[in-house]
């Protein structure tokens, strides 16, 4: 659960169009992030009109994942060393498309191993009663996972998310051109977790949206 070496049995990341890091030039059509992040929201809710954290959204540079961290939030060891003592209640979450994402950030993250503690939360082999006794017993400094199990992670008060500060969007375009935005089977998933339990958050500037 924490973030240790893959889940015996686990496949490895897939490869990924790219860079592998994000939208790049030309990407979902002639959309900016911006304008994905739209789309795929308003599919969900045909009232929306606009949303306040389009325009407020990141996209981190560098030439890998963890330049990418390291550039955009300097200060992240030392935010992440006053929180030892938080259960189950991350300064991060990263939010994948499928669990070979998940691992596959987790490996490109291995520099961060030893300074903060991970939480990997996904369907594949783990009950979630495993994982609410992971988040309950646990540090997590940054948790990884997709939106079905952190959805309901969150619904059943294991996750706490009242101290995340960043909320980042894996939009990896895989191989056959597909993204976080525009996968169909978790849209429902994606959005219902961040209406329900993000949105306050990001509304009141207290967590800010990132795209990878």
């Amino acid at each position: 659960l924490g973030g240790g070496d893959p889940v015996k049995g686990e496949k490895k990341g897939k490869k990924t169009k790219g860079s592998g890091h994000g939208l790049g030039p030309g990407t979902s059509g002639s959309l900016t992030e911006p304008e994905a992040l739209f789309k795929s929201y308003a599919a969900f809710n045909r009232e929306a009109s606009s949303l306040d954290f389009i325009q407020e959204t990141r996209r981190l540079e560098g030439p890998s994942l963890s330049a990418k961290f390291m550039r955009g939030f300097p200060t992240w060891k030392k935010d992440m060393k006053r929180m030892n003592d938080t259960r189950g209640s991350p300064l991060w979450l990263i939010l994948c498309p499928s669990a070979e994402r998940v691992l596959a950030i987790l490996k490109e993250l291995k520099e961060f191993r030893k300074f903060a503690k991970f939480g990997k939360l996904f369907s594949r082999h783990m009950k979630v009663q495993e994982q609410v006794h992971f988040l309950k017993t646990s540090t997590v400094h940054i948790a990884i996972g997709t939106p079905a199990r952190v959805l309901k992670l969150a619904e059943v008060g294991s996750l706490k998310l009242d101290k995340v500060k960043v909320l980042f969007f894996d939009n990896t375009v895989d191989k056959k051109e597909r993204t976080i935005l525009t996968l169909k089977d978790i849209q429902k998933d994606l959005w219902t977790f961040y209406e329900n339990h993000m949105d306050k958050h990001v509304k009141a500037n207290q967590c800010q949206v990132a795209l990878l």
